[in-house]
C-alpha cells in the first residue's frame, strides 16, 4: 500500500471515529416536562348528601421531566365535577413555574355530593401550551341519605324519610334553643346488647346537636330508641337573608361484650335559617 494511501485511510478512521464519540457522547436533549400526580385515585368514600368532607390526603403533581414546566392552576372535569372543589394548602399557594423534580401546592380536596350514588370526575393540572404533559388525577365518592352497618338500622317512625334528608324547615335566626326538634328511631336487630357511645356531626359550623338519647345507651336484643335533633341556625352575614345548613349526623355503638364489633347509623339533616325579609322562602 503506497504511503500516500495508507494516511488517507488512517485520516478517514480518525475522521469517523471522533464523529462517533461526539454523537456518543454529546449532551442528550432533557426530557420533556411530566406532571405525576402523587394519588392517582382520591376515593371520599360514603358522604352525606350536601355535606362536604376534605380528602384523608393533600395531592400534589411532580415534574419528573427535565425541563420546567408552568402551571395556572387544577381544573376539574367529568360528570359530577360539581361535586369536587379545591383549594390549595395554605390558602392561596403560588402556582407558576414547577421545575424538574418540583411540585405544585399541595391541594385540599373536598367532596360535596349534590344527590345520591356514586359521582366521579377528574382533576387535571392546567398548564401552559405546549409546556408539556400532565396525568390527571381521579376523583370518586357515593353520596348517601342514610348510611348503616352492623345490627344498628332505622326501621321506620319518627320523622325520617330514608329517601331524602331529615328536612327541619325554616327557622328564624335568633329563635331560643331548640329552633326545630326532629325526631326518628334507631333499632338494635341482634340478640346481643349494644352500647350507643357517641353521635357524631359533620359539619364545622354547628346549627345541630343532640337532643336524646343520654349517653351511653344501651340496647337490649330488638330494642329501639329514639334519637332526637335540635336545629338552631346560628347567626351569618347578611346579605342573604337565608341560609341553609346541611349536615350529617351518625350514631355509633358497639357490642356490649364485644367492644371490637362496631355498628353504627346515620342520616344527612337540612335546616334553613332566616332573618324575616321580603323575599322568596328557600327551602331544602
Amino acid at each position: 500500500m503506497r504511503r500516500s494511501t495508507a494516511l488517507l485511510t488512517l485520516a478517514l478512521v480518525i475522521a469517523v471515529g471522533l464523529l462517533a464519540w461526539r454523537v456518543w457522547f454529546a449532551p442528550r436533549p432533557p426530557l420533556p416536562a411530566l406532571l405525576t400526580p402523587t394519588h392517582t385515585l382520591l376515593n371520599f368514600g360514603d358522604v352525606y348528601v350536601g355535606t362536604a368532607v376534605p380528602a384523608s390526603a393533600m395531592p400534589r403533581w411532580v415534574n419528573s421531566g427535565g425541563v420546567a414546566i408552568t402551571v395556572q392552576g387544577v381544573g376539574v372535569a367529568g360528570p359530577n365535577a360539581a361535586g369536587f372543589a379545591w383549594r390549595t394548602n395554605p390558602p392561596n399557594g403560588p402556582f407558576g413555574a414547577v421545575a424538574p423534580g418540583g411540585s405544585t401546592p399541595a391541594l385540599m380536596v373536598f367532596f360535596t355530593p349534590t344527590a345520591e350514588g356514586p359521582h366521579t370526575a377528574v382533576a387535571t393540572p392546567q398548564a401552559a401550551p405546549g409546556g408539556g404533559a400532565v396525568i390527571p388525577m381521579g376523583l370518586a365518592g357515593n353520596g348517601r341519605y342514610q348510611i348503616q352497618s352492623g345490627d344498628l338500622v332505622f326501621l321506620g317512625g319518627g320523622n325520617l324519610d330514608p329517601g331524602s334528608a331529615l328536612d327541619f324547615g325554616r327557622v328564624r335566626v335568633g329563635t331560643p334553643a331548640p329552633g326545630a326538634t326532629k325526631r326518628f328511631r334507631v333499632t338494635n336487630l341482634s340478640a346481643n346488647a349494644l352500647r350507643i357511645t357517641g353521635i357524631d356531626f359533620v359539619a364545622v359550623e354547628r346549627a345541630f346537636t343532640l337532643a336524646a338519647p343520654t349517653l351511653p345507651h344501651v340496647l337490649n336484643g330488638s330494642q329501639s330508641v329514639m334519637v332526637a335533633i335540635d336545629f338552631t341556625p346560628p347567626a351569618f352575614t347578611q346579605p342573604p337573608n337565608q341560609k341553609k345548613f346541611t349536615d350529617g349526623v351518625t350514631v355509633n355503638a358497639e357490642t356490649v361484650t364485644d367492644a371490637a364489633q362496631k355498628h353504627r347509623f346515620g342520616t344527612a339533616l337540612c335546616g334553613v335559617g332566616y332573618y324575616p325579609a321580603d323575599e322568596p322562602e328557600r327551602r331544602c
